[in-house]
């Protein structure tokens, strides 16, 4: 049986429409596939929940000894800064004053500071170039203690330390 023209575009149009489900169907299909695929199992999700909490636990222990460690460093610099400097038994003074030079080719500069013998902290001018590099809880930039004690030093360099 023959079919005529206007049958054969109806027909025509029903498969391209059909095609064309086709293709939604199966790109639905395949997004959902993916979706399901990147999803874990519950068996894995247990897992990843486990590590993410170990990894917040372990984090929370850093940021507490982190606190810990600047408290530390705190007091210690306090307890440098307290300190007087002195022998506790000769009640002289425990520090020497150290220059050197520091630097090479491009410039050299004059590092100058008081070392206390006693509580093993660096006293440096306020204005030294240095307390970039070594300002921690083992140095001191304090002007008016240096220039206190940088006397001291010069006082006893005369002196005989063992008499």
């Amino acid at each position: 049986m023959p079919i005529d023209k206007e049958t054969l575009e109806v027909i025509k149009v029903l498969l391209a429409e059909q095609a064309k489900q086709n293709e939604q169907t199966i790109a639905a299909a395949v997004a959902a596939a993916i979706k399901a695929a990147k999803e874990p199992t519950e068996i894995e999700q247990r897992k990843i929940n486990a590590e993410n909490a170990e990894i917040a636990r372990k984090q929370e222990r850093r940021k507490n000894l982190g606190r810990i460690i600047k408290k530390k460093e705190a007091a210690e610099k306090a307890k440098k800064h307290n300190c007087p400097h002195m022998h506790p038994i000769t009640g002289k003074n425990a520090t020497t004053y150290v220059e050197q030079e520091i630097g090479g080719e491009s410039g050299k500069f004059l590092d100058v500071y008081v070392k206390c013998q006693k509580c093993n902290v660096l006293v440096r001018p306020e204005n030294s170039f240095l307390r970039e590099t070594y300002n921690g809880p083992y140095c001191i930039f304090d002007t008016a203690i240096f220039n206190k004690l940088a006397a001291q030093c010069m006082v006893t360099a005369g002196q005989d330390m063992f008499a």
